[in-house]
C-alpha cells in the first residue's frame, strides 16, 4: 500500500485538522495557521496545513515483503470471482490508473474547506474503461476503542479479504481480513519510560500505521503498529501495548487537491491505551447511539449523507505517484439510515444424521428482508462423493427482495452397498448483499441402511 504522507512536488502532502482543541504542531516551513474546524455546526480551533516529510523508499526487507504481498493480494482479488461479503457498489473514474479503490465517505468541514472523510475503503475491479465495481460494503465501518469505552471511527482500508499469513510472519498467525489504518500519531510506553519525550518529532509523536486482522464477522484478531522515526522512515513493527499513547485520526479528501490528504485528530493530546484496544466493525451513530465528549455538543451523525468516491493512483514517467478522484456518488442514504445488511445463516442443526435414500432439505434464512437480491454459493465437501453418494438441486441459493427463507435439497443415493458413516459438509461461500450470520456451516451425516 502506498504511503501518502509526503510533500515532494507532485506527491501527496498530509494536512492536519482536529475535532477537539488547538494542536500545537508545526510544519517544516514554520508554524501552521490556525483555522476553525466546523463539524455539525460547532467550530473548534485547529492547526492546518502541516506537511509531512516523504517516507523513505528503503524500508526493511520484512516490511517491503509485506507490502509486496499486500499488493499481490489486491491484484489477485481484482481478477478472481470471489469478492468480499456484502453489497457491490459502482462508481466512475476516467483515465488510466495502476490501482483503484472505492472509498465510502461522509462530509466534514474544516474552516472553509469541504472534505470527505474516509469511513471505509475497498478494492475496486473494472467494469469497463471508466466504471468500477466495489464489492464488500457491509454498511458498517471500523471503530476503535482505546480503553475509554467510546467507539471512534477509524478510517480503514481493506487490503486483503482472504489474508493468509506466511509461515514466518512474526506478528500475524491467523488468516482473516487484513486492514490498514494509516497516519496515527503514536508514542511507545518503553520510549516514554526511557525518558524520550518525542520533542524531536515534528508532531510530538511518531507517525504510525495500524495493521490488523479481523474474522469474517469483523471481530479483531491481531493488531500491530508500524513505527516511523523522526524522518518518517519506517523503523519496525510492534504489537500495540497497554501504556502506549495514541492520537487516532480520520483521513479526509479534498476533491480539488487529490495529491493531498487531511488528517483529522480526535484528541488535543496523546491518550494512554488503558486496556487492550478494541477494533470492531459495526453500525454506531455518534450523537444517536452514544455521546462522545470530544464531538461538539448536540452533534448527530445520523443526518450525514454517505457517498462513494472512486480513487485512483499511478506512477508517472518521473517516478512520482499521482492521485485522482471520480465524481462523488450518493449511496442514497445517510449514516443513520445506512441500515446494516441482514445476516445470512443456516437454520438447521449444525450436525444431523439422515438415512441414505432420503431427501434432505437444507434451510437458510436472513435476519431481515433485503431490498436487493441476496445470493450465496454453497461449497459442498466431506467424505461423501458427489454424485455417487448424493446430488444437490442447486449450488447457489438466492433470496428475492423481501424473501427471508430459502432452501436447497440434497438427494441421498441408496446404493445398496454397505459403507461406513459418511457426511456431506456444507459451507457458505461469498455472500452478495448480506453479511455472515452465526452459523456458516452444516454437516449432514449419511447413515447406511445396508
Amino acid at each position: 500500500m502506498k504511503h501518502r504522507s509526503i510533500t515532494l512536488p507532485g506527491a501527496r502532502r498530509a494536512l492536519v485538522a482536529a475535532v477537539a482543541g488547538l494542536i500545537a504542531l508545526h510544519s517544516a516551513s514554520g508554524s501552521a495557521t490556525p483555522i476553525n474546524c466546523n463539524l455539525g455546526g460547532s467550530s473548534v480551533p485547529v492547526d492546518a496545513k502541516l506537511a509531512f516529510k516523504q517516507p523513505s523508499q528503503r524500508p526493511t526487507p520484512g516490511y517491503a515483503a509485506y507490502h509486496d504481498q499486500a499488493h499481490r493480494a489486491k491484484l489477485v482479488a481484482a481478477t478472481t470471482a470471489r469478492p468480499p461479503d456484502g453489497e457491490t457498489l459502482r462508481g466512475a473514474l476516467g483515465g488510466s490508473w495502476d490501482e483503484v479503490h472505492g472509498v465510502v465517505t461522509f462530509p466534514f468541514r474544516a474552516g472553509n474547506v469541504d472534505l470527505l472523510l474516509v469511513a471505509y475503503s475497498l478494492m475496486a475491479t473494472p467494469i469497463d474503461a471508466t466504471h468500477y465495481a466495489v464489492p464488500g460494503w457491509q454498511r458498517e465501518p471500523m471503530f476503535m476503542d482505546i480503553g475509554d469505552g467510546v467507539p471512534r471511527l477509524l478510517s480503514s482500508y481493506l487490503l486483503d479479504p482472504d489474508f493468509v499469513p506466511a509461515a514466518d510472519d512474526p506478528f500475524f498467525t491467523r488468516p482473516g481480513r487484513l486492514h490498514w489504518a494509516p497516519y496515527v500519531l503514536y508514542r511507545e510506553f518503553e520510549e516514554i519510560q526511557a525518558g524520550h519525550d518525542y520533542s524531536d518529532y515534528e508532531f510530538k509523536g511518531a507517525l504510525a500505521d495500524l495493521r490488523y486482522t479481523t474474522d469474517r464477522h469483523g471481530h479483531l484478531q491481531e493488531l500491530i503498529v508500524d513505527i516511523r522515526d523522526v524522518d518518517n522512515d519506517y523503523v519496525y513493527s510492534v504489537p500495540v501495548r497497554i501504556g502506549d499513547r495514541v492520537n487516532p485520526t480520520m483521513v479526509g479528501y479534498e476533491l480539488t487537491q487529490p495529491d493531498s490528504v487531511w488528517l483529522v485528530l480526535y484528541f488535543k493530546s496523546f491518550q494512554p491505551i488503558q486496556n487492550a484496544p478494541q477494533i470492531a466493525q459495526g453500525h454506531w451513530v455518534p450523537g444517536r447511539d452514544y455521546t462522545d465528549p470530544l464531538l461538539p455538543a448536540g452533534f448527530d451523525a445520523a443526518s450525514l449523507p454517505m457517498t462513494l468516491l472512486m480513487e485512483g493512483s499511478r506512477t508517472n514517467a518521473d517516478g512520482v505517484v499521482e492521485y485522482g478522484y471520480g465524481p462523488p456518488k450518493s449511496l442514497g442514504y445517510t449514516w443513520g439510515d445506512a441500515v446494516p445488511l441482514p445476516e445470512l445463516r443456516f437454520t438447521d442443526a449444525a450436525n444431523r444424521t439422515v438415512v441414505e435414500g432420503a431427501h434432505v432439505q437444507v434451510n437458510l434464512s436472513l435476519s431481515a428482508p433485503s431490498k436487493a437480491i441476496v445470493s450465496v454459493p454453497l461449497r459442498l465437501g466431506g467424505s461423501a462423493v458427489r454424485p455417487d453418494d448424493y446430488s444437490a438441486t442447486s449450488g447457489v441459493v438466492s433470496f428475492a427482495p423481501g424473501q427471508t427463507t430459502a432452501s436447497v435439497t440434497l438427494a441421498l443415493v441408496d446404493d445398496q452397498i454397505a459403507e461406513p458413516l459418511e457426511y456431506v459438509g456444507l459451507r457458505l461461500g461469498r455472500i452478495r448483499n448480506a453479511k455472515p450470520g452465526a452459523q456458516l456451516a452444516e454437516r449432514v451425516r449419511i447413515d447406511d441402511n445396508d
